[in-house]
């Protein structure tokens, strides 16, 4: 339970210093992926928490998956029209 839990953690720092470009086109797509798995682990740790009684690690998980909310939305958002684009958040999924 606990082995579920640290990886995901680790998967969410990780994610806060991505070393590939995420701008667009396939690097956006790994970083929308590895977001995607983040969201699922705490969303899988999170069960697996509640189901043994754990809190702390169960809020651990819960903010593991709002991290992984937080890191989709800063580079879905902008790009669905939502919120405003920035040179590094900007409105194009490709890169043509």
């Amino acid at each position: 339970m606990f082995l579920r839990l640290t990886l995901s953690v680790a998967l969410g720092v990780a994610l806060a210093f991505w070393p590939y470009s995420a701008r667009c086109g396939l690097g956006l797509a790994g970083f929308l992926g590895a977001v995607a798995t983040l969201v699922v682990a705490g969303g899988w740790s999170a069960v697996w928490t509640w189901r043994h009684r754990a809190p702390k690690g169960h809020i651990l998980s819960l903010l593991l998956v709002l991290w992984g909310l937080v890191l989709a939305g800063l580079d879905v958002l902008p790009r669905v029209g939502y919120a405003k684009p920035s040179a590094a958040h900007p409105a194009l999924w490709s890169c043509s």
